[in-house]
């Protein structure tokens, strides 16, 4: 209980002749009078046959007068503070009524009849001071001291849930006149882990905001977006079926690239690949971020291009890096210099000066073949670039093993470092169990000592299921510490198809997982989130969409930085991203968002990839089908069929 010391507006027990409150009455100067307001001394309360009246006070700022009146009686009290109050006087019959006269105050359950037992359920709430608590929609909100009104939104601050430090604001906005106030617990619904389980982009959600166990009134809360839509961009020279932003360009190459790759983040740098531009010869293209612009600042196109290199396939950039995965590349003699081995693939670094970009290295693996796709995936970290290749055939295990060609696409992954501007292979990775068609390699990542591969046709007991493999490094030498594969691991789920680390953290999408089994939830998808601890992984969340829906993909591409993770399912409607963040129990869903300009009709595939970087996270939709060039321009026009979009948000 506390005592808060006001300005004195009521006549009665104010002044340096006022009585002195008994601290046998509740703390609250009681006093009883007659119909005129001559104040007498209140008989004690403990002495006596009969009931008495009273309840609890809330919001109170300075004295209030309170009357009670039993039938034609009127007796009058003065409350002080928050808290019990009760008129001292007993009575053994009657019809009561409890009634007060500031504009401030409203008494709530005032009237009934005298039924032998004390009442205790009238409320005196007025505009007071209260300590709000923390909303559970929204995880770090601010404690704040706010004046309660009747009528009037109350603010919260809150920390964006997307990975930043930053304020967005919450208003309160109560659909009664006079509702209770809200106490140290406030509750949302349908908040079982301290937030909702999902809600829609800038939703308005109900809020129960109650004083303790009573007086719970419905309030309606609407947040400015946790993270707001910063900018839409396209190509330099958007073309039609370009594939831009894809990580699955079913556009120009079918079905055999589905990683999630096509985009990525590093500070205020976005890099989007587009490899089916220029008769599929690829591209990428590089953006930069200024306050809060983006604007165009370059496309990279390999030393030597060639029709269907599919350059672009897969993207990764950290600072000034960049890595391009061409898995459509066929040198066979690694300068570049003919076409004799198709689809062997190859990777490319460009590394930044000032504005200018410049090509590094062409990377080609050490047993180049026909058909590896080397370039299907890619990923950075540093000096350390990971290239997944998994049409690669070897039945070679571990790392630098044997290459041959007895395991057809079992896959494989090379690791390269640099020294100075100069690159040169560290290792090649083989799973422990290789296994033809296992497609190790479709999707990599990496972060400082830690790589990370996934073989989303890795066949376990009810055959490819997939498996996600963990690699470490210890000075130079790399060993395999982990096999992970998800606890409901089911007939063609594909896990390992998207992966993505950072620190000890990891997570792996299985797009094709099938929910309850049922056809409406059959390829629906899902992710799974492992933790390290030590040298041991375990899986910590499996994370589905909100709404499963077959084909959906959920898990088609992920992101992970930090405690948050952001997960794509690009057949969900028309894609969606959802993104978590991790509890002290539970990964919990923060929110779920569409691209800005959904084009249902058109199915745009948005969240085909996706990428985060601190407070900044985006989503490719390479079936986007706007004529708009660089950042901005009109997404409405579907003139220019699936040349693809890509989507900032921070």
């Amino acid at each position: 209980m506390r005592t808060l010391v006001g300005t004195c507006v009521i006549a009665i027990g104010c002044g340096s002749g006022s009585s002195t409150p008994d601290a046998s009455r509740n703390d609250s100067l009681q006093l009883d009078a007659d119909i005129d307001g001559n104040a007498i001394d209140a008989p004690d309360a403990n002495t006596g046959s009969g009931v008495r009246v009273g309840g609890t006070a809330f919001g109170i700022r300075a004295p209030v007068e309170v009357t009670l009146t039993v039938d034609s009686a009127s007796h009058r009290m003065i409350v002080t503070e928050d808290g019990a109050f009760r008129f001292p006087r007993k009575f053994l019959s009657g019809t009561y009524s409890v009634t007060e006269t500031s504009a401030d105050c409203v008494i709530e359950n005032g009237t009934g009849t005298l039924t032998g037992s004390e009442v205790t359920n009238v409320s005196l709430i007025c505009r007071g001071v209260v300590e709000l608590g923390s909303i559970a929609f929204a995880p770090n909100v601010v404690r704040l001291a706010t004046t309660f009104d009747p009528g009037a939104p109350l603010t919260y601050t809150a920390t964006r849930p997307f990975f930043a430090d930053a304020t967005d604001t919450i208003t309160v906005t109560p659909t009664a006149l006079y509702p209770a106030l809200a106490s140290l617990a406030i509750n949302a619904a349908p908040a079982s882990s301290g937030q909702p389980s999902v809600q829609p982009y800038n939703a308005q959600t109900p809020v129960a905001l109650a004083y303790g166990s009573a007086f719970a009134n419905i309030y309606t809360f609407a947040t400015t977006p946790e993270v707001s839509f910063e900018a839409y961009v396209k190509a330099s020279d958007t073309a039609m079926q370009a594939g831009f932003g894809s990580g699955q360009s079913t556009a120009c190459m079918g079905a055999t690239n589905k990683n999630g790759n096509g985009v990525a983040l590093s500070g205020d740098t976005l890099v989007v690949g587009s490899p089916c531009i220029n008769v599929r010869a690829g591209a990428a293209y590089v953006y930069r971020r200024t306050g809060t612009t983006w604007a165009f600042e370059a496309k990279l196109t390999p030393t030597v291009a060639d029709m269907n290199d599919l350059f672009g396939t897969s993207v990764a950039i950290d600072g000034d890096s960049i890595v391009v995965g061409a898995f459509g590349e066929a040198s066979s003699n690694g300068t570049a210099t003919d076409n004799a081995a198709p689809n062997a693939g190859a990777a490319y670094v460009f590394t930044r000066s000032g504005t200018a970009w410049s090509q590094q290295a062409y990377l080609k693996a050490t047993n180049i073949d026909a058909a590896d796709r080397f370039g299907t995936s890619v990923a950075i970290a540093g000096d350390t670039v990971i290239v997944g290749a998994p049409g690669e055939s070897s039945s070679g295990t571990g790392i630098n093993g044997t290459a041959n060609n007895t395991a057809s696409a079992a896959g494989a992954a090379y690791i390269f470092t640099r020294s100075g501007t100069t690159w040169s292979q560290q290792a090649y990775v083989k799973a422990s169990n290789t296994g033809a068609n296992d497609a190790f390699g479709t999707a990599v990542a990496i972060a400082s000592n830690t790589a990370v591969v996934g073989a989303p046709n890795e066949d376990g007991a009810t055959g490819d299921d997939g498996a996600v493999y963990v690699f470490v490094r210890n000075g130079t030498t790399w060993s395999q510490q982990g096999y992970l594969k998800a606890s409901n691991a089911g007939a063609s789920d594909t896990f390992g198809t998207s992966v993505a680390v950072d620190g000890n953290l990891l997570i792996g999408g299985a797009p094709g997982e099938d929910g309850n089994g049922s056809l409406a939830e059959n390829d629906s998808g899902a992710a799974y989130v492992f933790t390290r601890n030590g040298t041991t992984w375990t899986e910590d969340a499996m994370l589905f969409a909100n709404t499963r829906v077959q084909s959906g993909g959920f898990g088609q591409a992920v992101a992970i930085d930090r405690t948050h993770a952001v997960v794509g399912s690009r057949l969900a409607g028309n894609g969606i991203i959802q993104a978590y963040r991790r509890s002290a129990t539970a990964w919990d869903t923060i929110r779920f968002r569409n691209a800005p300009n959904m084009d249902v009709a058109g199915l745009d595939e948005f969240g085909s990839s996706v990428a985060a970087d601190g407070d900044t996270f985006a989503a490719g939709a390479f079936k986007e089908d706007s004529n708009a060039t660089n950042v901005g321009g009109n997404g409405a026009d579907n003139s220019a069929t699936d040349s693809g979009a890509v989507y900032v948000f921070r």
